[in-house]
């Protein structure tokens, strides 16, 4: 009995892990990239601490799905101009970047508001435009 008690303390750490590793890679299939890939600002804009920040957040956070230039991926692309024809305004495409929507995930718990506002206007100034169709 002993030795079948521990068999399923074995299984159930081993199901533990398991579950655990899977919630880790569903979480981060969309959440890495590399800061260096994704396109600096120029001009007075990489002055702009917002959007240098705004930089930092995508590469980490979003480039894995959005392409490390916006170009897409998993995630749809920004600089075919559809991410200004879906949200006009910058008010709705933060909302939609806090709640999530399909397979979009809501981050509003991991990122403050302050980078949340930075990515979107990255996203929206320096990913968006048709100079910026890379990957």
């Amino acid at each position: 009995m002993r030795r079948l008690a521990g068999a399923k303390h074995v299984h159930r750490a081993l199901a533990s892990a398991l579950l655990a590793a899977c919630a880790a890679c569903t979480v981060s299939a969309c959440g890495g990239g590399s800061s260096g890939s994704s396109p600096m600002p120029t001009g007075a804009a990489a002055h702009d601490a917002e959007l240098l920040d705004g930089r930092s957040v995508f590469a980490a956070h979003c480039a894995t799905c959005h392409g490390t230039a916006g170009g897409g991926g998993l995630g749809p692309k920004f600089s075919d101009g559809r991410l200004l024809r879906d949200f006009p305004g910058i008010d709705a495409q933060i909302r939609f970047v806090e709640h999530g929507k399909g397979v979009m995930p809501a981050w509003q718990h991991l990122l403050s508001a302050a980078q949340i506002r930075a990515v979107v206007r990255y996203e929206r100034e320096l990913l968006s435009g048709p100079s910026s169709a890379g990957t």
